[in-house]
């Protein structure tokens, strides 16, 4: 049994697959129910124990780093216990009590310290300058050693400068405890111009022996490599960066690694994940983003004398803080996907053996083969086996039997509801509507009609409810209905009514009567145009025939009679008058038989008498107007054809004289010529002539018409009239082309009559 069934106009999943598809659902989500369960607490607890290993790398980040600033300190504090350091201030037990010390004496301190501080800035590559700066003389240097390149260079008192105005010392000018601090990171500068890298200094402020402070000491490291001498270790998936308060950072792993990056440097751009420091806050914090973790530690806070501020930020991305549980995800899909191919398996075995009587039944039933379909013990002493046998029965022949003569009845059969609904279609129904079965049912009847027919439908079914004989809809009017694409088809309808299921229903059968619509049109259209017809040959002829053939005779004889009379008084003038007076009555004769000729035309039949291509050449040749210098000329293969002599004959004669007739010089020539196909001949008449202009090409065929005046060619103007009226007559075309000189008439002459051509021709 497939897994798809075609059930009315669509398809849908059989019942074994439906049952197949039940199991797998329920497994499917009875396994994310759970894997959703277990996911989330090994999400959760990762996430805590994470937390937690954030927080104690962090803190191991933070204090690597803090060190380095932790070992300035220290150094600073080394330092102002120095003897040279103590000498100058007074505060070593055994300097002289007479203080402060003499020129001489000062300046063997200060020479003293330039040694500790070259011992100093040998030992910490990472120091730019050591100095001593005296409050005295607006914060003048008093001891400076420079680190420039790979020497030191020791500054003279000369060269000393007052700094005085250096931001970096204004915090110690009110400040009432000796307590160091660091300043804001900015570019080393000499006499205001940049002469190193960003640079942060440890003022260490120093006092007297009264308490009064006396200046500081200043060390100068380069930042930098500053930040590299504390070479945190960094986990694997972690990446810690310190940052200051004013954005600079440099990170430690990935790309980009140890490189500083300075807020004044042309090339700068902020540190990630900026905005979720909160540089006033002395607690570590914890932040998530959508791509990693993060912990913010301070090593220091901004504030309270504190112009610097630095934070270290450790992240770890979520891709290795949940690594474990993508594994266990991917572990659990396994399973569960093993689970589920595991009872779809067994889920197709039950179902099909649960669902088999009742899938060798609807194959029968399909193949029409109920009557040989096995009646035996059932499979299965359930509700479906015993569905299967009752359905197995007479029902099931039924069934099949109602299905083949709907299908194979040619009219339209439609099963309605009281309430106007179509409940059931044979494809004969659903082919004349354009729908298809599942498209019709369920929708209203009404929908098949014109809406004006509304009314006159539910009139008709409540008469079929209290008659339940079958009635004729619209008997003594015409009834359309629509298709899918909006056309209006005519209609036979009786609908009959039925009684099952305690309700009542409606059937309709429905005929579409286009075919005899058509012929009964096209019978009113021929006997209406046969009686036109008639009417106006009979009129003609009676005119033709008395009002005009005898008074044209009467004035022929009378104008004889006076020439014979009066012959010996006549000139040469009023011999003339005569003659053209005996000229127009010719005429005129002429021309009721051509109206004769042509109101006969369709009303006769001719016999059909084949004539090959070369006698009728030698019959046209004969019959042409001779005119000298003009001549006629037929191509082979108008020589090779055969087709009926007339009215042929009679088109192409008046077609070649046309052309002989307005030719305008003294020599020319017309060529006729023909080729064939299965349905007909298609003749050309061609002439070197003057040419017919365009305006013309469609008034040339009406009655009467000549381009030129009839006192210059003779003739009714008919000729071409009668040519349509024949080509017409037969089903064939006829144009002309002119371009210039020359001309050229097409026809097409059919071998065959179409119906449309035998109405014309009955007319």
């Amino acid at each position: 049994m497939p897994a798809l069934r075609r059930w009315g106009g669509g398809y849908a999943l059989g019942l074994r697959a439906k049952l197949v598809a039940l199991t797998i659902a329920a497994t499917l989500i009875s396994s994310l129910t759970l894997f959703g369960l277990f996911f989330g607490q090994l999400r959760e607890q990762e996430r805590t124990a994470g937390i937690q290993r954030l927080s104690a790398v962090a803190q191991l980040h933070a204090e690597a780093i803090g060190a380095v600033f932790r070992l300035m300190e220290s150094d600073a504090e080394v330092l102002s216990h120095t003897p040279p350091i103590l000498g100058l201030l007074g505060t070593d037990p055994q300097s002289e009590p007479n203080w402060p010390p003499g020129p001489d004496q000062a300046d063997a301190w200060k020479l003293r310290l330039e040694r500790v501080f070259s011992s100093v800035l040998t030992a910490r590559t990472h120091y730019t300058q050591l100095r001593l700066i005296g409050r005295a003389d607006a914060w003048r240097e008093l001891v400076r050693v420079d680190r420039r390149g790979a020497h030191l260079a020791v500054i003279p008192p000369e060269a000393l400068q007052a700094k005085g105005g250096e931001p970096y010392l204004s915090p110690s000018r009110n400040l009432s405890r000796s307590e160091p601090y660091f300043s804001e990171v900015t570019y080393e500068r000499e006499r205001g111009q940049i002469e190193g890298p960003p640079t942060i200094r440890l003022v260490r402020p120093l006092r007297d022996r009264n308490g009064d402070l006396f200046g500081a000491i200043v060390i100068n490291a380069d930042y930098g490599a500053l930040l590299n001498q504390a070479a945190p270790q960094i986990g694997s998936g972690f990446h810690a960066t310190a940052i200051t308060d004013t954005l600079d950072w440099l990170s430690y792993g990935g790309e980009g690694a140890n490189r500083l990056h300075f807020h004044l440097d042309p090339d700068w751009v902020p540190p990630p994940n900026a905005d979720a420091i909160a540089f006033d806050t002395p607690q570590a914090r914890t932040v998530h983003t959508p791509e990693a973790m993060l912990q913010i530690t301070p090593v220091f806070v901004q504030g309270n004398g504190r112009p610097f501020g630095l934070f270290v930020e450790t992240a770890i991305a979520h891709s290795d803080l949940f690594a474990a549980s993508r594994q266990a995800l991917r572990q659990t899909s396994v399973v569960a996907l093993c689970l589920i191919v595991i009872c779809a398996g067994g889920a197709v075995l039950v179902a099909q053996r649960i669902t088999q009587p009742v899938r060798e039944l609807t194959d029968a039933v399909r193949r029409g083969e109920t009557a040989s379909w096995p009646r035996r013990r059932r499979r299965s002493h359930d509700e479906i086996g015993a569905l299967a046998e009752i359905l197995g029965g007479d029902l099931a022949r039924e069934t099949v039997q109602r299905r083949a003569i709907l299908a194979s009845v040619h009219d339209g059969i439609i099963t309605i509801s009281e309430q106007g609904i179509i409940e059931d279609v044979n494809p004969a129904t659903a082919e004349l509507f354009g729908y298809s079965r599942a498209e019709m049912l369920g929708r209203g009847v009404e929908m098949r009609m014109p809406s004006a027919l509304s009314a006159l439908h539910r009139g008709f079914v409540t008469g079929a409810t209290t008659d339940p004989r079958p009635h004729a809809m619209a008997g003594n009017r015409d009834i359309f209905g629509c298709r899918k694409d909006g056309t209006q088809i005519p209609l036979e309808i009786s609908v009959s009514r039925a009684v099952y299921a305690h309700r009542t229903h409606f059937i309709g059968v429905v005929r579409d009567i286009s075919i005899r619509k058509a012929i009964e049109e096209q019978t009113n259209l021929l006997l209406d145009a046969l009686e036109r017809s008639n009417q106006e040959l009979d009129k003609f002829a009676y005119v033709a025939s008395h009002d005009l053939r005898a008074p044209l005779r009467v004035i022929d004889n009378a104008s004889r009679w006076l020439e014979e009379d009066l012959s010996e008084h006549f000139t040469e003038d009023t011999r003339e008058s005569m003659a053209l007076l005996r000229s127009r009555v010719v005429r005129m004769e002429r021309l009721l038989d051509d109206l004769l000729q042509h109101s006969r035309i369709g009303r006769t039949r001719e016999a059909v008498q084949p004539i090959p291509g070369a006698t009728l050449i030698t019959e046209l040749g004969e019959l042409l107007i001779p005119r000298p210098g003009i001549r006629f000329r037929a191509t082979p293969a108008v020589a090779a054809i055969e087709l009926p002599r007339m009215p042929i004959l009679t088109v192409l004669l008046n077609l070649v004289n046309n052309a002989i007739k307005h030719h305008d010089r003294e020599q020319g020539e017309v060529t006729l010529d023909v080729t064939e196909d299965e349905t007909g001949f298609d003749f050309s008449v061609t002439d070197d002539g003057p040419g017919i202009p365009p305006e013309y090409h469609s008034r040339i065929f009406e009655m009467f018409q000549t381009l030129r005046p009839r006192d210059e060619v003779d003739g009714s103007g008919m000729g071409l009239a009668m040519v349509l009226k024949h080509v017409t007559v037969v089903g064939g075309r006829i144009a002309v082309a002119s371009e210039g000189r020359g001309t050229t008439f097409r026809l097409r002459w059919p071998k065959r009559a179409t119906p449309s051509e035998l109405r014309e021709e009955a007319a």
